[in-house]
């Protein structure tokens, strides 16, 4: 019996991970990108209108008009669409960096830094930002805390400027004082998302930002050991 063998033309339509052939010229790095923030942006707008759960791959690819295989070369999963939304707060940190360090006080630069990262949470859609943290949990988004992330750098320098100020307590090292700030922010937005988003974050997270920053200032002594 005669199998016929794949014709040259098939061949040429294969689609290979990381680069998609399909009979034409590779799409460009600036293509790529442009198709990716439209998989970020579609997916937005379909979990605020259906839920995370309702979140579906092909009908993502129908929204911005790619095939379904395609999606996996933007993408590794759902789960990665999802982790990579974790990178949005990076840039929208980078965004007001100006506004973290105008002030000369470092206490209130770290007050509107813990502001700042709640009205991230506040301003996007819960179940994304729940959904966020259980695949931080479920260690499904692994090295979420990288040094080089805005969201670290801009802390750091935060720091740094208020010990060479003298307005910060010098007892606690910038790496530990940086996880403590971070801890107290997630906790803030974790407790949010547990009760059901039933409170105004930002306005919560002013009045406890206040109160904890104000344990970093320099007249409030030492840690005893």
């Amino acid at each position: 019996m005669h199998f016929p063998t794949l014709c040259y033309r098939h061949k040429m339509n294969v689609k290979k991970r990381g680069q998609i052939v399909m009979g034409r010229k590779p799409l460009s790095k600036e293509q790529r990108e442009r198709t990716r923030q439209q998989l970020f942006e579609a997916s937005n707008r379909m979990i605020a209108e259906h839920g995370i759960e309702r979140l579906s791959i092909r009908t993502l690819c129908n929204e911005v008009g790619i095939t379904y295989s395609s999606f996996y070369d933007y993408y590794k999963n759902k789960d990665d669409l999802i982790a990579s939304k974790l990178g949005a707060l990076d840039s929208y940190f980078v965004a007001h960096e100006d506004e973290l360090l105008r002030n000369e006080d470092a206490i209130t630069n770290i007050k509107n830094y813990i502001q700042l990262y709640s009205d991230f949470s506040s301003e996007r859609n819960l179940d994304i930002i729940r959904e966020v943290y259980r695949l931080q949990m479920y260690r499904i988004i692994l090295n979420t805390q990288p040094p080089h992330r805005p969201l670290y750098t801009i802390l750091h320098r935060i720091l740094l400027e208020g010990l060479e100020k003298n307005q910060l307590r010098d007892d606690i090292s910038i790496e530990e004082t940086t996880r403590i700030i971070l801890s107290f922010c997630k906790g803030i937005v974790i407790e949010w998302c547990i009760c059901d988003g039933s409170y105004p974050l930002s306005e919560f997270s002013a009045t406890a930002a206040a109160v904890f920053s104000a344990s970093f200032c320099k007249q409030q002594g030492s840690l005893s050991h």
